[in-house]
């Protein structure tokens, strides 16, 4: 078996479970980086099944190749690269994740449509803009533990949010910048699934709709029959892919208005979540996949199943301490949890430092229809257990909605008949 090297943050701990099916795995999370380092993220993956977890990664790139599934480490991924060892990563290609100006900047060189989008310095010029313009987004660039991207319908619904952050940034409240886009009026949304091997993309990929932070519901599709809006888009990104190695799983999400024009909204340069944790277990050949794309090779998806659908395990004590988790035997292989250990036979969620996150895992299921997925999602959803925990099946049917608008639109995402609501909540 090849050996690996996993550097992670601790979202990805499900991730460097399923590489130890076909690979001998060593998990790292960085925890002695302040000066007054705490606990938890020093053993975030200790006890879980398959890996074994490590202290440092510079004692340990005597490996085959170093897998690093979230952003965050872009100059150590090309470090690492210029020793000789092959990375996946998405490596300087995060930049359109996690730089949300420059990204603009680039989609533009590129020759995408970008809607009206603005750069704000300082929260008197963020509240001065929000009182003069509705329906828009407020978002963070390069620090996103500050805040998740939040919607602002006018300024008397986000007051109280920016007041929460001008408390939060303090010393930094005048010079801190925002990136404030304006609403796209949309017909649908769509998206690409999948992963990206210095810009060249595999024959098949998932693709579906989200209910956002709560669910997802998917099915597979040849690369040539994804509509024209994602693959336009993909193909725009292909040059600044492939310049930046890019080797990683790769989504997107693009809002298509009436004329077919396909806007950008957001890209995800790492493991997206959702919908990888269902690629995890629809690719039979995840491992092979990994190792070669490090290497720069494309190697394309052997599915298990046609569809999948996915739910988010939600915990609001999760936030701040230390939550017990437990899985009945038939349920395991289909929960992923996330910034997981295991101490003394209990699974612990590990509390993220800093941000406050009440999603704490997925619930999966696969089928040979859709409705044989969600159906199996909803079934393996009863095995999860924990304090204060929520499985949000609900979601599922509520994703199948959208799917159906999006198919009235044009964009198609399967081939068979979409199950009925109503038989999803029996």
């Amino acid at each position: 078996m090849s050996k690996c090297l996993v550097i992670d943050h601790g979202l990805f701990t499900a991730f460097a479970q399923r590489l130890a099916e076909e690979h001998e795995v060593r998990y790292f999370v960085p925890y002695a980086d302040r000066s007054f380092p705490i606990p938890g993220p020093a053993f975030i993956g200790e006890g879980l099944e398959g890996i074994e977890r490590v202290n440092n990664w510079e004692e340990n790139l005597d490996v085959d190749f170093v897998v690093i599934p979230d952003v965050g480490f872009m100059y150590l991924a090309e470090h690492i690269r210029s020793l000789g060892i092959p990375v996946w990563a998405a490596g300087l290609g995060e930049k359109l994740e996690v730089q949300r100006w420059r990204a603009k900047e680039t989609m533009r060189e590129l020759g995408l449509p970008v809607g009206k989008t603005a750069l704000v310095t300082g929260m008197p010029a963020l509240r001065k803009y929000l009182e003069e313009n509705e329906n828009v987004f407020v978002k963070i660039s390069g620090f996103r533990g500050v805040a998740e991207t939040f919607s602002s319908p006018s300024w008397e619904h986000s007051q109280q949010r920016v007041n929460e952050l001008w408390d939060a940034l303090g010393g930094l409240c005048n010079v801190f910048p925002f990136v404030v886009e304006h609403m796209v009026e949309s017909v649908v949304e769509a998206g690409y699934d999948g992963y990206c091997i210095d810009g060249k993309f595999p024959s098949t990929c998932l693709t579906g709709v989200e209910v956002k932070d709560c669910g997802y519901v998917g099915a597979v599709r040849d690369y040539s029959d994804l509509s024209d809006p994602v693959r336009v888009v993909n193909e725009k990104l292909t040059p600044f892919l492939e310049e930046a190695k890019y080797r990683q799983w790769f989504s997107t999400e693009i809002r298509v208005t009436d004329e077919g024009t396909p806007y950008l909204i957001d890209l995800t340069t790492r493991c997206p979540a959702p919908p990888s944790a269902l690629l995890w277990e629809m690719i039979d050949n995840v491992g092979e996949i990994v190792e070669a794309g490090a290497n720069g090779v494309l190697v394309d998806p052997v599915w298990r199943a046609k569809y999948g659908a996915l739910a988010v395990i939600k915990s609001a004590f999760a936030e701040e301490r230390w939550c017990p988790v437990s899985v009945s035997d038939e349920s395991y292989r289909w929960v992923k949890w996330r910034n997981a250990c295991v101490v003394d036979g209990m699974t612990y969620i590990v509390p993220t430092t800093g941000v406050r996150m009440c999603e704490i895992g997925d619930c999966i299921g696969i089928g040979d229809t859709m409705e044989e997925a969600i159906k199996a999602c909803q079934e393996h959803a009863e095995g999860v257990k924990g304090f204060d925990i929520k499985v949000n099946t609900d979601a599922l049917p509520a994703a199948l909605k959208e799917i159906e608008n999006a198919e009235e639109n044009g964009i198609i995402f399967s081939d068979e008949e979409l199950p009925k609501q109503a038989d999803l909540l029996d």
